[in-house]
């Protein structure tokens, strides 16, 4: 009774976000609806209907919430508050191209950000069998759950296959969909069934002359292949370069050269690796910093450079760390892009960073339900390199090298190499008594020791 019509109805369209909404996303949800939500948002947070966070974000109290959704039924159109997110929602991924889904940082921070709200319109679209709004809706996510928490990834992909099995959607449609699967499978640490998804996702592609979903895919097939077969692997690459070029995606273009960069790394050498950054350097200039290409790029760098040239790859590995920021918003970030600028740190004997970002990584795992072992052990095997104790980083390195589980992605193993390379392991007659969880801790107590004696 204390609200005038207007905040009223504000009140009612925000019952239909599910979790916390910005200024900005209360004026796209209200567009065509109310006018000066931004001011009618100040009333009710005045009142104490909406909660305030320091970062800026808002949140509807759960009871007030419930209760404004019981009084939608006194609406003459009750359905139109969660047609309204909805379009929201879609309309967000609507007005992106592909290649913008494929490689866009905005459209990563939006949906990382948003993950409740594209949650609730996925599972209203599925029930409703709403397969054009669903395809679109997952398409344009993409490159938001190629870089999700695995434990989200895990589930997409049981959500995604369901409905493969049990909808009908066009060629390319489907096409999209075994793309995102794939995406969610590299989080998700299921490499086979990636393979198996962008192979699908490719032949669709094609077959219906979607060529900027077909160099995606083929980039990233290039990658699977890069961990064992190196010529393959730039032999697709190369042709995913040709595609994106004649399907006029100069972004997917770049990332797969810089994907190149990544695959030499792995399996070439280091000159060529570099010879390869260099060349593509100059066509990044004009991307955003945070472009999924120059991301790569930077990433590769810091790998290649991490002990021929630290300091540079700490400038490079503090250029991921903003991007990070940007991305993930108040969320813990990224372990395993984490562990990759510890190495960096930690390559230039930066005690205190590496205990810090060693311990943001272990927070972050532990959120996402993510084992970071053997990832984690390379940080570590880093600064006691660089600390010249070589004996405990060639135990580290050798207990990298013997785990059952590979590391997490291309970045860490590139360092891993390059760490290997520079003092190899411990002899291969070596029997290590201990398991992989107790190297770690011991390893961690003495990271913990060098902390107190800091300066």
């Amino acid at each position: 009774q204390m609200l005038d019509p207007p905040e009223r109805d504000l009140l009612l369209q925000l019952a239909a976000v599910p979790a916390s909404f910005g200024i900005d996303d209360v004026e796209a949800v209200c567009r065509g609806r109310s006018d000066y939500p931004a001011r009618l948002l100040g009333g009710l947070v005045d009142r104490g209907l909406v909660s305030g966070g320091e970062d800026g974000r808002h949140r509807l109290l759960e009871t007030i919430k419930l209760y404004a959704r019981e009084r939608w039924a006194t609406r003459a159109d009750p359905q139109s508050y969660l047609d309204n997110h909805r379009r929201w929602v879609l309309d967000e991924l609507r007005r992106r191209t592909a290649e913008e889904w494929y490689t866009s940082a905005d459209v990563v921070r939006w949906g990382i950000r948003h993950y409740d709200d594209h949650r609730a319109v996925e599972d209203h679209l599925a029930a409703e069998g709403a397969t054009n709004e669903l395809a679109l809706l997952l398409a344009g996510l993409t490159y938001t759950y190629h870089s999700e928490y695995s434990s989200r990834a895990a589930a997409a992909i049981e959500r995604f296959d369901r409905y493969l099995a049990t909808l009908t959607f066009t060629g390319e449609q489907r096409a999209g969909l075994h793309l995102v699967t794939a995406g969610a499978c590299l989080q998700a640490r299921q490499p086979l069934k990636m393979a198996e998804n962008l192979s699908a996702a490719k032949e669709l592609f094609e077959g219906h002359d979607a060529l900027t979903g077909a160099s995606y895919a083929q980039v990233f097939l290039a990658t699977v292949a890069g961990v064992r077969d190196t010529d393959r692997a730039l032999e697709l690459i190369d042709d995913a370069v040709r595609t994106a070029e004649q399907a006029e995606a100069p972004a997917i273009a770049e990332l797969a050269l810089a994907f190149k960069a990544a695959i030499l790394a792995m399996g070439g050498t280091v000159a060529q690796a570099t010879r390869q950054l260099d060349e593509l350097r100059p066509r990044l200039e004009r991307r955003s910093a945070h472009d999924y290409a120059r991301q790569c790029h930077d990433l590769v760098d810091l790998g290649v450079h991490v002990f021929r040239k630290p300091h540079a790859s700490q400038a490079a590995a503090q250029q991921v760390a903003a991007y990070l920021v940007d991305i993930e918003g108040s969320r813990p970030s990224y372990w395993p892009m984490l562990a990759v600028i510890c190495t960096a740190h930690a390559a230039c004997a930066d005690v205190p960073t590496t205990g810090k970002l060693i311990a943001q990584a272990e927070e972050s795992a532990t959120v996402s339900g993510d084992q970071p072992l053997p990832d984690l052990l390379v940080p570590l095997a880093a600064l006691a390199w660089a600390l010249d104790d070589h004996h405990r980083a060639r135990r580290l390195l050798t207990a990298v090298r013997r785990s059952p589980i590979m590391t997490h992605g291309f970045y860490i193993t590139i360092a891993y190499r390059q760490l290997r390379d520079e003092i190899g392991l411990l002899d291969k007659t070596h029997s290590e008594p201990a398991t992989i969880e107790e190297i770690r801790e011991e390893a961690v107590n003495w990271l913990r020791s060098l902390d107190q004696h800091a300066p």
